[in-house]
Formats: C-alpha cells, sequence, structure tokens
C-alpha cells in the first residue's frame, strides 16, 4: 500500500474524528471528500508506470463516482442547501447524532469497497468463474432478435392490461402509465423481467453489427435502440433502463470495436447525466433550473445518504440477510406457483422497517430502496454495511479480469449489463441479484455455445 494512501486515510479518519470532538457540521460534512482521491491512488499503486493507460470503463471509475456523489459529497451539498437535496420530506429527516454515524459508515463503506476490489479476493473469484470463448459470437444477432421480441410484447402487455391503448398517443409516449404499471407488478412481475431484457437487447444488437461490414447494420442497430428508448422511457417512465441500454452499448462499442478515449467517455457520460436529470424534470420529479438544483435531482435518485441516515435512527433490530434472501427466491417466482407469495419483501420490506407505510401511502405506485450501505446495516449493522460494498467490490474485480481474458461476447455483455445498471445497484443490492441472475441465463447461450465446441472438437478427435 503506497504512502499517499495511507496518508488520505489517516486524513480521513482524524477530520472525522475531529468533526465528532468538535460537534462541528463543517467538518462531519467535509471529512469524507477526503477520500475521493483513493481510486486514482490505488491504481496507480497497482499499475506502476502504467496507470496512465486507463481504461475508462474499468468499473472501479463508475462505481467510485456514484459511490462518492452518494456518499461523500450528498453529506456536504445538503449542508449547503436542504431544500434541494431532502429526499420523501415528511417522511425521512435529519437527526444529528444519525447524521453522525452516517458520515461514518459512508466513509467505511467507501473503504470497504476499494479494499474488495483492490485486494486478492477478486483474481481468486475469477478464476472459478466459467471460462467463455467467441463460439459465441455467431449466435448473438438471433439472441439480440429474440430479447428484442420479448421486451416489445411486456411493453404491449403492460399496455393492455393498464388499458392503455385507449390514452392519447402523446400521454402515452410521456410516461402516464407509471403508476398504473408499478403497481400492477404486485401480479405481473414477469413485465419488469421483459422491460430489462428490452433494454439488454440492443447492446446485444450491438454486438452483431460489429461483426458485419458496412453501416446498414448499424442502422437495425439504431432503430432498435429507438424503439427501446421510447417504450421505456416513454410508455414505461423508466429513465434507468432506457439510458441503460445506451451506456451498454456504448461498453460494447468500446470492447468489441474501437477502444473509446476518456475525451470521448466524459462528454458522453456528462450528456447521459443530464439527459437523466432533463428527463425528471419533464416528469415533473426534479428540476434542471441551476446547477444545485440539477444535482439535487440526481439526489433524489440516489438517495442513499439520506436512508442511510434514518436507518441508522430507526433500526431496532437487525434482518439478518432476510431482505437479500426474499430478493433473491421471491422476485420472479410466479403467483401461479405459490399464491400466498407476499406482496411486500426484500426491498421493500426493507424500506417499510425504515419507513413504516410508506409502499401504502404512495398508494403502491413508487418503491424506495434503502441504498446499498443502508441495506448492510439493516441487515448486518455496521460489519454489513463495511462488507456489503466489499463483496460488490470483490465481485467487479472478478467480472473484469475475467473479461480481459478475451473479451468474448459473454462478458462483455454482461459487464455492459452491470456498468449500465450502477444506479440500480446503489439503490438496492438486493434488489439487483435477481435482475443478474436473470441477466446471466439470458446470456448463457453464448457460453453453451463454447460447451458445444468444446464437445465437438472432442468427439472429432475420437
Amino acid at each position: 500500500m503506497s504512502r499517499a494512501v495511507v496518508v488520505t486515510v489517516a486524513a480521513w479518519a482524524a477530520a472525522a474524528l475531529a468533526g465528532w470532538l468538535a460537534e462541528s457540521v463543517a467538518l462531519t460534512v467535509l471529512a469524507p471528500l477526503l477520500l475521493v482521491p483513493l481510486p486514482v491512488l490505488l491504481v496507480r499503486a497497482r499499475d506502476g508506470q502504467r496507470w496512465r493507460e486507463l481504461d475508462p470503463f474499468e468499473p472501479v471509475w463508475l462505481v467510485s463516482l456514484v459511490y462518492a456523489f452518494t456518499y461523500l459529497a450528498v453529506p456536504a451539498l445538503y449542508a449547503l442547501e436542504p431544500r434541494d437535496f431532502s429526499s420523501l420530506p415528511g417522511y425521512l429527516d435529519a437527526p444529528p447524532d444519525a447524521w453522525l454515524v452516517a458520515a461514518w459508515l459512508g466513509g467505511l463503506g467507501f473503504l470497504g469497497f476499494l479494499a474488495g476490489y483492490f485486494g486478492p479476493a477478486g483474481l481468486v473469484v475469477a478464476r472459478r468463474l466459467p471460462r467463455a470463448t467467441l463460439a459465441g459470437e455467431g449466435i448473438v444477432g438471433y439472441l439480440a432478435a429474440a430479447l428484442f421480441a420479448a421486451g416489445v410484447a411486456s411493453v404491449l402487455v403492460a399496455i393492455y392490461v393498464n388499458d392503455g391503448f385507449s390514452e392519447p398517443l402523446p400521454d402515452l409516449l410521456t410516461g402516464s402509465l407509471r403508476e398504473e404499471t408499478v403497481s400492477s407488478f404486485s401480479g405481473r412481475g414477469y413485465l419488469t423481467l421483459g422491460f430489462a431484457l428490452l433494454s439488454l437487447s440492443v447492446p446485444c444488437a450491438a454486438w452483431w453489427a460489429g461483426e458485419r461490414d458496412g453501416w446498414r447494420p448499424w442502422l437495425l442497430v439504431a432503430g432498435a435502440g429507438v424503439v427501446a428508448g421510447v417504450l421505456l422511457a416513454g410508455v414505461v417512465g423508466s429513465r434507468l433502463l432506457a439510458l441503460g441500454a445506451l451506456l451498454a452499448t456504448i461498453v460494447v462499442v468500446h470492447y468489441r470495436i474501437r477502444p473509446l478515449s476518456w475525451r470521448t467517455i466524459v462528454p458522453a457520460g456528462a450528456v447521459l447525466v443530464l439527459a437523466g436529470v432533463v428527463i425528471a424534470d419533464l416528469r415533473g420529479t426534479g428540476s434542471a433550473d441551476d446547477p444545485i438544483a440539477a444535482l439535487g435531482t440526481l439526489s433524489l435518485t440516489l438517495d442513499g445518504f439520506s436512508f442511510l441516515v434514518n436507518t441508522v435512527a430507526r433500526t431496532q433490530e437487525l434482518l439478518w440477510g432476510a431482505t437479500l434472501v426474499e430478493d433473491t427466491t421471491l422476485t420472479y417466482l410466479p403467483r401461479a406457483i405459490w399464491d400466498g407469495k407476499p406482496v411486500v419483501y426484500g426491498a421493500i420490506a426493507a424500506q417499510e422497517a425504515v419507513v413504516p407505510g410508506l409502499y401504502q401511502g404512495l398508494g403502491r405506485s413508487s418503491t424506495y430502496p434503502v441504498g446499498m450501505v443502508a441495506e448492510g446495516y439493516l441487515n448486518f449493522g455496521v460489519v454489513g454495511a463495511v462488507l456489503l460494498p466489499a463483496a460488490i467490490g470483490v465481485g467487479l474485480r472478478a467480472l473484469y479480469l475475467r473479461l480481459l481474458e478475451l473479451r468474448d461476447p459473454f462478458y462483455v455483455l454482461l459487464m455492459a449489463w452491470v456498468l449500465a445498471n450502477v444506479v440500480t445497484l446503489f439503490r438496492g443490492v438486493g434488489g439487483l441479484i435477481p435482475q443478474l441472475l436473470v441477466t446471466a441465463f439470458a446470456l448463457s447461450p453464448l457460453l453453451l455455445a463454447t460447451w458445444v465446441r468444446a464437445r465437438r472438437r472432442i468427439a472429432a478427435a475420437r
């Protein structure tokens, strides 16, 4: 570990301790910002002279950026402009003692994530992941078509069950069905699965187009992207899935066709963020009037710190992993198999543990996951607030190491999906686990192609 890393961590600890002893709000909210340079320092220590040859899509960058905003910067921004950074007024508050503990936990969670990512565990896990080859390239196009068809069908079903075909077209394309669609998920969870597959189909199509000469295949990709964007952002009202499809496609272009430089990635990222703020502004759920208000709009989606403060203040007993297990096992379990499947479980149960009555109070039309660090704390206390981010760091490092071996379609597309869902990851780990498993299953034909090719080689050798 480099001296700069040790000094940075020590400076954070000293500032946080001084803020607690002096009961200083300024020191308490500014101390977490001292940890922001750590990812760069750790990459420099890891890569030596090659540290400037940075891969902009190595997951540590995007995850660290989102974490730094959510848990390290928002405390200071809230102190500067409380009105713009208040999430769920009337439901969430800011007890001073809990605020101090939450600021500490935010910093410890960041250290946990970085320890997991840069530690040896990622390499150990990577060696145990299934190997893939380029054998799956030939079926990516068929996979993209199947995912696109399934996704469009899911949106059409959502429109039908919510009487959307009687809506005027302009209303239909501006998210007027969002509340009804979310409310209908309690009996039709398969719809969310279809929406996710529609978003995944676009980067799959991009890989297919990259295998072909000329620009005509890219017209199909653009067309699929426009249709997916209109259906997901307009009809369904999910800007995260719509923007995620675009981000995932950029990731595929980077690893499959041509590496993109930071000079390309940074402006593109800024455009995606701005698009998210503008969509929220148009929907009336945020504001883009000035830079601070725009950051406040982002914090309404990335409201993990506000929930962490209230989780610290309101947690009476730990859940010992119950919400994570429920999300993993129940999310896509059809009620036709178990008609006793609860409506409130997993992420919603965690939400209700922190803010009782919120789900019913909002008419079952919205969910507010408590966030990564709060989810760890709610289940396992301080240890969970550190170890859950650490486990995420291990998993991301393992996936990235496996991707670098061959840059095959399975791991590139899986990484593209993960990066496109980083915001979802920060909103709730438990809710993302079943989505990750379903995505891996949807992409599994690419791994199956590797197995089939290996079997054919063995048979030919006999």
